[in-house]
């Protein structure tokens, strides 16, 4: 996982808050930032999904508790594509 994804993640749930968020970092779990409810998942599954070229797998984004761990997905995610 490198910064610049975990910047794209960061970028991406901001653009599904429709608001920035100030103080995330790779650790920052996302179920306890501010304003972050299902609707603001489905935006980013769909924008991560969008990102890699298909859909997300549910099941490893349903696992996700961290930033980190979207940066993760989305890495291995974009690999398995290629």
């Amino acid at each position: 996982m490198t910064d610049e994804t975990v910047a794209r993640v960061i970028a991406m749930i901001n653009r599904a808050l429709d608001a920035p968020v100030e103080n995330l970092s790779a650790d920052s779990r996302v179920l306890e930032i501010s304003g972050f409810d299902s609707l603001a998942m489905e935006r980013l599954a769909a924008e991560l999904g969008e990102a890699r070229g298909g859909e997300v797998n549910p099941l490893a984004f349903a696992q996700v508790e961290t930033i980190r761990d979207l940066a993760d997905l989305l890495e291995a995610e974009s690999r398995s594509a290629s």
